[in-house]
């Protein structure tokens, strides 16, 4: 998508990738702004930034299913459907 966007070749943009995400760690490093994945932690941030706005990427990831019926019920109500 990045070498599309920017008429890169898929190479290009995996080498560009490679040089300027170690600058992107360590910058948000330094700022202390790396993401976080606990809610307490984003509060922790948040608060110290004092943020008014605030964006979150909320992919979903694939869980694997429980095999156990019961484990599996309480977790899982099967209503999503991963196939188009």
């Amino acid at each position: 998508m990045l070498g599309a966007s920017y008429s890169f070749s898929q190479a290009q943009a995996s080498r560009w990738i490679k040089i300027l995400r170690p600058i992107l760690q360590d910058s948000l490093k330094i700022l202390q702004l790396l993401p976080q994945r606990k809610g307490n932690q984003v509060a922790q941030v948040l608060t110290r930034l004092k943020a008014a706005q605030c964006f979150q990427d909320v992919t979903e990831r694939l869980v694997n299913r429980a095999q156990d019926d019961t484990t599996q019920k309480e977790f899982y109500s099967g209503k999503k459907k991963s196939t188009p």
